[in-house]
């Protein structure tokens, strides 16, 4: 199963990791690449940016966001080929 992740911060990093070790496959972005280097070396797909991650929607089977400050990652919202319900964003 593919998922499309953004926000590699304390609690996002460790979801993301436990999702690697139990096999999931994850295409993933962070604002500083650096903190994800541990998933990427460890299997998961970079995206240059969030709206990458969005190219990915239709292989992805749910994405995860993990963000303090939603404003950076508006854009990728509207990239999604449907909008998100509120409920899961």
């Amino acid at each position: 199963m593919k998922v499309g992740f953004i926000g590699m911060g304390i609690m996002g990093s460790r979801m993301a990791a436990n999702l690697l070790l139990h096999g999931y496959e994850l295409v993933i972005f962070n604002r500083t690449k650096d903190k994800a280097t541990s998933l990427i070396n460890n299997g998961a797909i970079w995206a240059d940016t969030p709206e990458v991650v969005a190219n990915h929607y239709y292989r992805c089977h749910f994405h995860c966001f993990y963000l303090y400050i939603s404003s950076p990652y508006e854009g990728y919202f509207s990239s999604l080929p449907v909008e998100p319900s509120p409920a899961y964003v």
